[in-house]
């Protein structure tokens, strides 16, 4: 119900991941570094890689070039070459989110209790007079797969 999809939300938020796959999402950028942080993990596959060149066509190169570095993290790979002429409107679109086999426990949990706290504390919500932090317990869960924060 409603509480477990505000649970799972801020889970997924607050860590940066996400606990089912999802396929098609897409990260946006001026410009084509030669290593990405796309924000979401963990990822699973690379799509497509395309941007706007200098004349305002659109290109599309090689998802193959890429490979997953670290969980949020995507560079090209040793030996391939950098795209050329990127002018604009870089577009990633990837594949992200945890599977039934492999989805921590510890976030799972975490879902279960948050989704609690907001059942408990529903009048409080609904009146404005809830304090809006994550209850220690859930951070403390969350904390070994939070995105660090520089």
């Amino acid at each position: 119900g409603f509480y477990r999809d505000a649970a799972v939300d801020m889970v997924e938020r607050y860590c940066g991941v996400r606990l089912a796959p999802c396929e098609g999402l897409v990260f946006q950028s001026e410009y084509l570094p030669l290593q990405i942080d796309l924000g979401v993990w963990p990822l699973t596959a690379i799509s497509e890689v395309a941007w706007i060149d200098s004349a305002g066509e659109g290109q599309i190169g090689e998802a193959g070039d890429w490979r997953v570095v670290r969980r949020d993290t995507i560079a090209l790979k040793p030996g391939r070459p950098q795209a050329h002429d990127v002018a604009a409107g870089v577009t990633i679109t990837f594949n992200a989110g945890y599977t039934d086999g492999n989805r921590p426990a510890a976030l799972v949990e975490a879902v279960k209790r948050f989704a609690a706290y907001l059942h408990t504390h529903r009048d409080a919500a609904g009146d404005g007079t809830m304090q809006g932090d994550i209850p220690p317990g859930v951070r403390q869960l969350c904390r070994p797969y939070r995105m660090p924060v520089i």
